[in-house]
């Protein structure tokens, strides 16, 4: 199924962090750039600048119940 939703990467990417599979290595060479998330794979979208300045309130609420609006913050359904 992650093969067949590759082109639609917002469809294909949560479902390879929903079953884990294929598995993803960490990114621990000492050749590459460890990034944002420490080598590891993110675990969700952040929002967008536009959605933090059109709907901040909103934002701001949705944040505090989900956590920090980083990449590497699990989603409600990989808590695990």
């Amino acid at each position: 199924m992650w093969l067949a939703l590759t082109p639609n990467y917002f469809e294909g990417w949560p479902q390879i962090q929903h079953t884990g599979y294929p598995v993803i290595p960490v990114g621990t060479s000492g050749d590459l750039s460890k990034g944002v998330t420490n080598g590891i794979m993110p675990n969700r979208f952040m929002y967008s600048s536009f959605e933090l300045g059109a709907n901040s309130t909103n934002v701001q609420e949705a944040i505090s119940r989900q956590g920090a609006n980083k990449i590497i913050t699990k989603v409600w359904w990989d808590r695990n």
